[in-house]
């Protein structure tokens, strides 16, 4: 990669002064056309399932009679920020023939950008409301890990096990550390994900042998995630790892379903007002509080004043349902569900995509993390540079599948004339 071309992609998630719109959000609008010329199918497919949300939502707030506030958006450019930005990753990586360590160094690049973007630019809220929380747990977490794994990647040390382990150790160290259990459990999956999918390496290239379409690794090892997760997890509620990973493990509760709906309790309440939800949704409404009629029924789980506060956080000022997949239904209704769907489909096969977690294990840390922030947190909505690189990821996803097939058929191809 010529270094003339990495300050520009240093400076593209740098310069992002508002969380959901930098330079590469106003770059990309150039990339979605030179992309759309292109007449790839799978990239109109995710340019095509992006602009049906955004069409959804302005089609709710047509039926609804409401008009986009401030608030509202944001969380509507959000969307289109993401998609751009998503495409101008896809057009930065996809230039020439860039082999799998060239690309790695557009995406380290692009991390660190975004790494230090989230220190210089977004400051934490001065409120009682995150006194609890670091600028690792509230901004730089994910910059951070991805810029961590494509230091890994890019160094000759990239095909070692044992150094893939420390640093997978490490980065859940410093999760647990800031207190930021979903992040820790995050690296964990990776790592046993990384481990259990992966076959010995190849000292020289550097890539996988015989890794391809191999369903019982993948079917052995989601298993073995699962169980060295919540082994875990035992082991911190039972005080074998400690009194702090006991008292974090047992803050929510004391079994899955307890960690589950007290530490997001909004889940709860989402459920509720999405049994209520017109077809179309309610639309864009900044204050769905007093003027909303919704039948909420009392938490078991919390106190009289907690689910007072909680309300008003997720209903007063617009929906903030704590799961950005809610939010866009209560705005724009059902049909959301069916690019919503479509989209946890792509990121569940980039996560269990034997090739990305290989080559590109930070995108497969992205993919982890959208996946549970899709339906578990709010956050998001503030970070389109983390939607667009889980898009890159599905694009690599595609490719690398395509490209395996294809080498697949030659080969057979190849044995069949012998």
């Amino acid at each position: 990669m010529k270094h003339r071309l990495q300050f520009p992609l240093f400076l593209s998630t740098f310069f992002t002064p508002i969380p959901y719109l930098g330079l590469a959000s106003v770059l990309g609008m150039r990339d979605l056309i030179v992309l759309i010329k292109r007449k790839n199918r799978f990239l109109n497919y995710l340019i095509a399932n992006s602009v049906f949300l955004i069409i959804l939502v302005l089609i709710a707030n047509l039926t609804n009679e409401v008009r986009l506030s401030y608030e509202e958006m944001k969380r509507l450019a959000v969307l289109v920020c993401s998609l751009t930005t998503g495409l101008y990753f896809i057009a930065r990586v996809d230039i020439g023939n860039y082999d799998t360590k060239q690309r790695n160094k557009v995406i380290l690049i692009l991390s660190l950008g975004w790494l230090i973007s989230s220190k210089v630019f977004w400051k934490l809220p001065s409120t009682l409301q995150y006194a609890n929380y670091s600028w690792f747990k509230f901004a730089g977490a994910s910059a951070l890990i991805l810029f961590a794994l494509q230091v890994y990647m890019v160094s000759r040390f990239r095909n070692s096990v044992l150094v893939w382990i420390f640093l997978g150790i490490l980065l859940t160290s410093i999760s647990i550390l800031n207190d930021a259990k979903s992040i820790a459990i995050h690296m964990l999956i990776l790592i046993f994900l990384r481990l259990g999918l992966t076959n010995e390496f190849r000292t020289r290239k550097g890539i996988l042998n015989n890794v391809v379409n191999n369903r019982y690794r993948v079917a052995r090892t989601i298993i073995v995630t699962l169980i060295m997760v919540s082994t875990i997890i035992f082991m911190a509620q039972s005080g074998l790892l400690g009194l702090r990973a006991e008292a974090l493990s047992g803050q929510y509760g004391n079994n899955l379903s307890g960690l589950l709906f007290r530490a997001r309790p909004e889940f709860t309440f989402s459920l509720q007002i999405l049994q209520n939800l017109p077809f179309l949704g309610y639309g864009t409404i900044a204050d769905p509080y007093n003027h909303i009629h919704l039948q909420i029924v009392s938490s078991s789980t919390l106190t009289g004043p907690e689910q007072h506060f909680l309300l008003n956080r997720i209903l007063l000022n617009g929906f903030n349902l704590h799961s950005w997949a809610f939010d866009l239904v209560a705005r724009a209704g059902f049909l959301c569900f069916l690019p919503i769907f479509l989209y946890s489909i792509q990121l569940i096969r980039s996560i269990f995509s034997l090739e990305l977690i290989a080559k590109y294990p930070g995108l497969t840390y992205i993919s982890i993390v959208c996946l549970e922030d899709l339906f578990f947190s709010p956050y998001s909505w503030f970070v389109s540079i983390q939607i667009a690189l889980s898009f890159l990821g599905i694009y690599l996803t595609h490719s690398l599948s395509k490209t395996s097939n294809e080498s697949g058929k030659i080969v057979k191809f190849k044995h069949h004339n012998d």
